[in-house]
């Protein structure tokens, strides 16, 4: 069964005004020091688990709160995925406990529906120091950027 999301505004960044505060299941800060790949200038994003938004959850932009990735928490989307950091990008994070990091996919839904998720490309947090970090992975050519979901 394939994810169909039915906002074809949805992107990789999309349009958040207007959502409930209500029903939001969780909600933490994380500071990225080197950004999110596009967005390299922001720092600081809220990660938003909301219980009407099924398995996905939100990373949103706490300098332009109207701006926000759709995420997809790796075990969910891709059970199977085993993803090679090198050292370096793991040290940025300062880990301290590996059940404390989080592995999401940043998903992009198309105008037709669809929705694909980056492998490449995963996004990492740290909830013990609210750290987080997009790395590309050291076995990319083994993933695509635009994985689809549910397949």
């Amino acid at each position: 069964m394939a994810y169909q999301l039915l906002s074809p505004a949805i992107m990789d960044a999309v349009q958040t005004e207007n959502k409930p505060k209500n029903g939001v299941v969780s909600k933490q800060t994380f500071r990225f020091p080197h950004g999110i790949m596009g967005f390299e200038n922001i720092k600081n994003y809220c990660l938003l688990d909301k219980e009407e938004d099924g398995p996905f959850w939100w990373l949103q932009m706490l300098e332009d709160p109207e701006l926000s990735f759709l995420l997809i928490p790796s075990q969910v989307g891709f059970p199977n995925y085993k993803p090679d950091f090198s050292r370096e990008d793991l040290d940025l994070l300062k880990i301290e406990n590996l059940e404390s990091l989080m592995l999401f996919q940043v998903v992009t839904v198309h105008p037709d529906g669809r929705a694909t998720a980056n492998l490449k490309g995963p996004i990492i947090l740290n909830r013990d120091n609210q750290m987080g970090a997009q790395f590309v992975v050291k076995n990319a050519v083994e993933y695509a950027v635009d994985a689809p979901l549910g397949e």
